[in-house]
């Protein structure tokens, strides 16, 4: 049965070159599928990958898609190089040894070109990285990458197909890699400081210093509510003047990739409104309900909870709170994934900020339950 398989995937494969064979009338379009061939080449997104991340050295977050890039790259020309030195398959006998071969890629088994172009594939489209180009000429381009090494005579069919296979693992690992999170809080009264070395407005901040932006405060109202904490946040204090929350989310306009959400709670605030809202299904329903609303009328991207602290006596928090707070986070997640399946919009964050002394986390939180329902959780190490 092996043999038979070989001799088809042989056949199949000589049958399919057509811009490999000298006879073939298809000869004179050779050049150009060995130009659609180097597009998708290492000696092409390696150089590319290392410009870029030198270009954007400075902001670490515009650099990350590069240094991904770079490391899948990286990552293709291991895994393939391990395994085509193990398995050592020729190439196929019409091959024409007109590229550059180096050490292991001389051998047929997989395809590296194929490998290659299905993890840019994958890796373009799921991190929208040129967000400019049309999914269907991304998709058309990569597959005709795949295909000009079977047209080619550069591999047979079984090697490409290994080749796919070897792209889509290799991009599940690399997508998933845990991105760099830059989190970072801008408080309502910065603006207002009286000198002008602590003032900060939200038009002096780096759109790219942070991947997110918590602003603070906002309140959690005994009536279930959110509401802010500043007069001007939603509206300024003059006519047709913009809110705080307004100008801090404008800087969304110059980096689409930022994050700001609105972080309820705080030091002052301490367990206010926290009390009420977590003390049974219905209130939580509710409140999660309301959150969802003013989220969305106001443009956040999410929710952050700065409770100080679930569980504790000395900042009025009242004895429920410690479970209360867990079903709070896992209705909160629950509906937040329902709206953005029901309107189709992106899911709403949830993250926190948590106490670091030991004595807070075994008071109030059930932490092994609430990291599965938290995008993140941010330690407060701060004095």
């Amino acid at each position: 049965m092996l043999k038979t398989f070989h001799a088809y995937d042989q056949d199949l494969s000589f049958r399919w070159a057509l811009f490999g064979r000298l006879n073939s009338r298809y000869i004179h379009l050779r050049k150009l599928v060995i130009a659609l061939e180097f597009s998708g080449s290492g000696y092409v997104w390696i150089p590319y990958s290392l410009i870029m991340i030198e270009l954007y050295r400075t902001s670490i977050n515009e650099a990350m898609p590069f240094i991904l890039l770079f490391t899948g790259l990286m990552y293709d020309i291991a895994i393939i190089g391990i395994t085509k030195s193990i398995i050592r398959r020729p190439r196929p006998k019409i091959n024409h040894d007109d590229v550059l071969s180096i050490g292991p890629d001389k051998f047929s088994f997989p395809s590296g070109h194929t490998s290659r172009a299905v993890f840019l594939l994958f890796y373009f489209i799921e991190t929208n990285f040129f967000q400019q180009i049309p999914k269907s000429v991304i998709i058309s381009w990569l597959g005709s990458v795949v295909a000009s090494r079977i047209l080619l005579g550069r591999h047979y069919v079984s090697d490409v197909l290994a080749g796919v296979l070897f792209g889509i693992f290799e991009c599940t690992t690399i997508v998933h890699l845990s991105p760099l999170v830059a989190r970072c809080y801008f408080a309502n009264w910065a603006a207002k400081r009286s000198d002008n070395i602590s003032r900060l407005t939200p038009e002096e901040i780096d759109p790219f210093l942070c991947t997110h932006i918590n602003f603070a405060f906002g309140k959690v109202l005994e009536s279930l509510t959110i509401a802010p904490s500043e007069e001007d946040d939603i509206k300024g204090w003059t006519l047709n003047s913009k809110g705080m929350y307004e100008r801090v989310i404008k800087l969304k306009e110059t980096n689409p990739d930022l994050r700001v959400l609105l972080s309820v709670g705080g030091w002052t605030h301490a367990s206010r409104g926290f009390n009420d809202v977590s003390k049974n299904a219905a209130n939580i329903k509710t409140f999660a309900a309301n959150s969802i609303k003013f989220l969305r009328d106001n443009k956040f991207d999410g929710l952050d909870l700065d409770w100080e602290y679930p569980g504790a006596k000395d900042q009025g928090a009242e004895p429920h709170t410690k479970t209360g707070y867990t079903k709070l986070v896992k209705k909160l997640s629950e509906m937040f994934q329902q709206e953005a399946e029901q309107t189709g919009k992106e899911k709403l964050l949830l993250t926190c900020a948590t106490a670091a002394a030991r004595h807070r986390i075994e008071a109030g939180y059930e932490v092994s339950e609430l990291c599965k329902s938290f995008d993140f959780v941010s330690v407060m190490t701060c004095n």
